[in-house]
């Protein structure tokens, strides 16, 4: 495992900028309660950015919520379908915000 010669952090140990937007929007993404936050904030948008297009942020949201029960979350699960259709560009997508 490699570790920051700045902080001795490893680098499994960082969480991304991404991930600590979505979780200060929405929370872990791992419980029902902020999975319904993000249902709703999705009940009118493609994206979580308002660029209209795949971003990090998509990205590591569905990274978030890969495990996550969606049953009755349909906003999230139309969502989840349509980002999956990006995941072979997950690696060049530019950053994005809220």
């Amino acid at each position: 495992m490699k570790t920051s010669s700045k902080s001795g952090q490893s680098k499994m140990d960082v969480t991304s900028k991404e991930e600590k937007l979505i979780k200060s929007k929405f929370g872990k993404l791992d419980d029902l309660e902020s999975l319904k936050k993000l249902n709703a904030y999705l009940e009118d948008k493609s994206y979580l950015c308002e660029t209209q297009s795949c971003t990090k942020l998509d990205a590591e949201a569905y990274r978030m919520t890969q495990s996550a029960s969606l049953e009755g979350l349909n906003n999230v699960s139309r969502w989840r379908k349509h980002i999956a259709s990006y995941e072979n560009e997950f690696a060049i997508l530019k950053s994005g915000s809220f």
